[in-house]
């Protein structure tokens, strides 16, 4: 078990093995807007184990927004940093 996933009504689940990923990633959520999974919603990304502290990522791809939180302990104090593509960024 490095990978496994799962296919619901209109969501896709992906579970990852602690290390195995590349990125850290544990845990991968793709809600869909159709029932036969081509038109994607939202992807949320849970992540363990980075040097950089990251905890989870939430892509928009219809708003073309990204949103990643970072645990606290972080040497920068960097908690979040929400970005809507060639427009702005938010670094909270």
């Amino acid at each position: 078990f490095f990978r496994k996933i799962q296919l619901f009504f209109k969501c896709k689940v992906e579970s990852y093995a602690e290390y195995f990923h590349s990125q850290g990633m544990v845990t991968c959520l793709s809600i869909f807007k159709d029932t036969a999974r081509t038109i994607p919603l939202e992807r949320r990304e849970i992540f363990k184990n980075r040097r950089d502290k990251l905890v989870s990522r939430i892509r928009l791809p219809l708003e073309n927004k990204t949103i990643e939180n970072f645990v606290h302990g972080r040497a920068s104090d960097l908690k979040q940093i929400c970005e809507i593509v060639g427009k702005r960024r938010e670094i909270e």
